[in-house]
């Protein structure tokens, strides 16, 4: 699918997206983000061009911290600061849900199984 956005500063950026999820949006620390099955993009109140981060798994949450940026996949947790994976957790099943209360997220499994991580300015660690 083809993605074109446009701020109101009118820069304009069109994207190739792959169509087999739906596209995803929200707003982080001032910053504009939307995300594909495999791209995150996020765009800066001065950005002439958007952060962008890719992923090898399919993207169903993102988070915006002010350490960085947080992405769930079905059955991952990934860091990224400054554009480049800093920490990736492998989860023992897949997720049903996540809950982030400030820097700790709640990952429910599948099985019902429930899952602490905390984020830091290092990284990922199971709480």
């Amino acid at each position: 699918m083809t993605v074109t956005v446009r701020d109101d500063s009118d820069h304009e950026w069109t994207f190739e997206e792959p169509g087999w999820m739906p596209l995803s949006y929200g707003v982080s620390n001032g910053r504009f983000q939307m995300w594909s099955a495999r791209r995150l993009m996020i765009f800066g109140p001065d950005a002439v061009e958007p952060e962008i981060i890719t992923s090898d798994e399919d993207i169903h949450y993102v988070f915006g911290l002010e350490e960085g940026w947080v992405l769930i996949t079905e059955t991952s947790v990934s860091f990224f600061r400054g554009g480049a994976q800093r920490s990736r957790l492998e989860l023992p099943d897949v997720v049903l849900a996540v809950k982030l209360d400030g820097r700790r997220l709640s990952v429910t499994m599948f099985d019902g199984t429930a899952l602490h991580v905390m984020v830091t300015a290092d990284g990922l660690s199971i709480a």
